[in-house]
């Protein structure tokens, strides 16, 4: 989406609104108007204060998240981040170089042995790839099923010299993991108010170009099929989805959501019911929180014979190498995978010096890629 500044008052100078309303956020709080763990208005309210969209509302506070500024509570709102110090680890700051490191962890409960999904898959392959290439091993730690002291043990067996979790993982847990283990990064997933780095893909964003490009199509009967609930993508995903079909003027509760699982199975299942029960009319798109879902609703709607994207438009989510095969050429929002993992080796691996910053909160952009499951 192509950004366009806006002036500043009584000034030659512009600025991009989001800026400016994190700024304006972020000097109330140095101005103590906001206190540690106080709740800021709602996006609502400051969208009308600023006579802003939404989207660019949560850029803003995106921008403050990124920076330590604020944190966000799914269902309850953003707050102020208290003033926390860094986790200190063997009394000192994390001082660390590249050489030192010789074995990193992959810590994760959603990826394990003969079971990982595509996008997980191709994940582990790029920092594989990316921790080859620095002369450093990679040994993938399942913690599916796990309790917290039996993960510690597995870390300390595991005689690592850094980690990367892989989540999600609660608050609790990730303090305990990188009081064990420094440095740590988290990919795909952040904690707000901890001082951990994480490498994290805008999934509000994405999806939220999805759907902008089906509402552009003149789509009205759109669903979306959801991933599992508890974890963060899917609801940041979802978010996006709906942002974007009210920021058109439509009201939320016409845009159809279906339960899923982010596997083919579920979304084989999810579209099945979906044109069973005519939740989607013809012409109409649906959208899955993930590719391997697509696959399933693609496989579907195949069976029934069902015209793509004739009567029913296709959008997937991660863009996993079958995605863009001939035979499937699924649009799709392409994750920034391999950037994720060439950022997180790079992040365990840096030199620091005193005047490092202690972590850092990164989010890189997810853009829609058009094929052939939606119209040109």
């Amino acid at each position: 989406m192509k950004k366009t500044p806006r002036k500043r008052h009584g000034g030659k100078k512009t600025t991009f609104l989001y800026r400016e309303i994190a700024n304006h956020i972020e000097k109330q709080i140095g101005d103590g108007v906001y206190q540690p763990h106080d709740r800021l208005p709602s996006m609502d309210d400051l969208a009308a204060q600023f006579q802003a969209n939404k989207l660019t509302v949560f850029k803003a506070i995106k921008d403050l998240v990124q920076r330590g500024i604020v944190y966000t509570e799914p269902a309850r709102g953003t707050f102020v981040a208290p003033s926390l110090p860094a986790i200190h680890h063997h009394g000192g700051t994390r001082s660390y170089s590249g050489k030192e490191i010789q074995r990193i962890g992959v810590l994760s409960r959603v990826m394990v042995p003969h079971d990982t999904g595509h996008f997980h898959r191709e994940l582990m392959e790029a920092l594989r790839s990316n921790a080859s290439q620095q002369g450093i091993s990679l040994s993938l730690i399942p913690a599916s099923g796990k309790s917290l002291s039996e993960i510690l043990t597995l870390l300390h067996n595991e005689q690592i010299h850094a980690l990367m979790c892989i989540g999600p993982f609660p608050r609790y847990e990730i303090i305990e993991i990188t009081r064990a283990i420094s440095p740590c990064v988290l990919i795909d997933h952040h904690e707000p108010g901890l001082a951990v780095d994480a490498i994290c893909q805008d999934n509000f964003g994405g999806a939220y170009q999805a759907i902008e490009y089906l509402i552009a199509k003149g789509f009205t009967s759109v669903a979306f099929v959801k991933g599992e609930e508890e974890q963060v993508a899917s609801q940041e995903r979802l978010a996006g989805a709906i942002q974007a079909w009210v920021d058109a003027g439509r009201p939320k509760y016409t845009l159809e959501t279906h339960p899923g699982n982010f596997r083919e199975d579920g979304g084989y299942e999810a579209t099945r019911n979906l044109i069973e029960q005519k939740k989607v009319t013809f012409p109409g798109a649906i959208f899955y929180a993930n590719d391997e879902m697509a696959m399933g609703g693609l496989n579907y709607l195949h069976q029934q014979g069902i015209e793509i994207p004739g009567q029913i438009a296709v959008i997937g989510f991660d863009d996993i190498p079958l995605a863009s095969q001939s035979v499937i050429n699924l649009t799709t929002v392409r994750a920034p995978i391999s950037q994720m993992a060439e950022l997180a080796c790079k992040r365990l691996t840096a030199p620091r010096t005193p005047d490092s910053p202690n972590y850092s909160i990164t989010f890189l952009g997810s853009n829609l890629i058009i094929r052939g499951t939606t119209p040109a």
